[in-house]
């Protein structure tokens, strides 16, 4: 589980999305609220969440977390 907070900016967040993918570059496509929370099951591999996050302005500004090491083998 991993939680998406966003404490400095909150106010100034229009959307924010995210992608569970192998790649660190992929586009992100699910909507998801601050404070939400991203579950990763059935996966196994490597991983990135990447996330993006816009203003009401329209700036946007996307980040890829590390590799994630999922093992659901076990």
């Amino acid at each position: 589980m991993l939680n998406v907070f966003n404490k400095k900016d909150i106010n100034l967040i229009n959307t924010l999305k995210y992608i569970v993918s192998t790649s660190n570059t992929a586009t992100p496509t699910t909507a998801i609220s601050s404070g939400g929370t991203v579950t990763l099951s059935n996966l196994t591999g490597k991983y990135y969440v990447v996330t993006q996050a816009c203003d009401k302005a329209g700036n946007c500004k996307t980040l890829a977390t590390n590799v994630f090491n999922i093992d659901n083998t076990v």
